[in-house]
């Protein structure tokens, strides 16, 4: 798996809204400040985080489109943006924005070190 494949990793389990498998791509210590400005710190935080958010503003949203971009790889570190587009979310703080992802090699692959969600295009309905 490549950062890239990772990234986009990240993007089917949040389409699929399974909190449990957005957790598996951070490593046990790995943390997450969310489009809402949340800091989620460790991987079980991580899995909660999104499961509440998949319960509540972004119950019957995805990420309609996505782009991933590789900015630096070295063999065991690498910094991924994704920039994405959302539809059907209620409440959120936006429907546009950017998730810059750490991510650390270990044996078995790439896992997110930390992410940073920046929303980019604030609703005005």
């Amino acid at each position: 798996m490549t950062p890239a494949d990772l990234a986009n990793a990240f993007v089917a389990a949040w389409n699929d809204h399974d909190a449990d498998a957005v957790a598996a791509l951070f490593l046990p210590d790995g943390r997450m400040t969310t489009a809402f400005g949340q800091l989620l710190r460790g991987r079980e935080a991580v899995r909660d985080g999104h499961a509440k958010a998949f319960e509540g503003p972004y119950t019957g949203a995805r990420i309609a489109e996505h782009a991933v971009e590789t900015l630096r790889e070295r063999p065991q570190l690498a910094l991924v943006a994704i920039d994405w587009r959302i539809e059907g979310a209620e409440g959120a703080p936006a429907n546009r924005g950017s998730l810059l992802l750490v991510l650390e090699r270990r044996q078995g692959g790439w896992l997110i070190v930390a992410g940073q969600n920046t929303p980019r295009a604030v609703r005005t309905a």
